[in-house]
């Protein structure tokens, strides 16, 4: 006779149900390659920002060299005080006119301010996938003389690339800047080299 600890062990597991779970056996029995929870169809996939601060520019039909060219939408660190001024195309008298998508200041740029770029991480950032080549940015107007565009860049922020725009700046005198850059390495992963400005 089943004593009453044992009654209360096996009341106490958890039950799988044959419908959900099949231990990698198909509907009859045999055994396949594919296996784990079967259950209902799962929603649609969820498309997450790479950081609340970054905004999906979509992607567009460009005019380029004559012709028509997709250019694929993509999530974008805005620069700080800029907004995005989407790409348009315009029936002007009769004919269609492209005006290019670009980041516009929200306000003039201070021409006192330098840019400064964040601080490089502590460890060296090193993925496998190569980075998509770069976007093909359209500058805004320059915002004052002498003023400096600072180019975006690819960042990994630990999952996927995501594209960081560009910003006009100002020179601090008797610098240049040393664009960010990925370098592919001997091993053949890709190592982040952060921009800077250098004498």
């Amino acid at each position: 006779m089943m004593s009453v600890i044992t009654l209360a062990l096996l009341l106490s597991v958890p039950a799988v149900a044959r419908a959900d779970w099949h231990e990698g056996k198909g509907h009859e029995g045999h055994h396949h390659d594919v296996g784990g929870v079967h259950g209902a169809q799962p929603p649609p996939p969820r498309y997450e920002a790479p950081s609340p601060r970054h905004h999906w520019v979509p992607g567009y039909w460009a005019w380029r060299n004559g012709a028509h060219v997709w250019v694929d939408g993509t999530w974008v660190l805005p620069p700080e005080g800029y907004v995005w001024e989407p790409a348009r195309w315009e029936n002007v008298d009769g004919e269609w006119v492209f005006f290019e998508g670009h980041w516009r200041p929200v306000d003039q740029p201070d021409a006192t301010v330098v840019y400064q770029p964040p601080a490089p991480p502590v460890n060296e950032v090193v993925v496998e996938a190569a980075p998509p080549p770069p976007v093909e940015e359209v500058q805004p107007p320059m915002p004052f003389a002498n003023a400096y565009f600072v180019p975006g860049h690819w960042w990994w922020n630990g999952y996927r690339y995501a594209w960081i725009a560009g910003r006009w700046t100002a020179r601090p005198a008797g610098y240049v800047w040393e664009a960010a850059r990925w370098e592919h390495r001997p091993d053949g992963r890709w190592g982040w080299r952060p921009g800077y400005w250098r004498r």
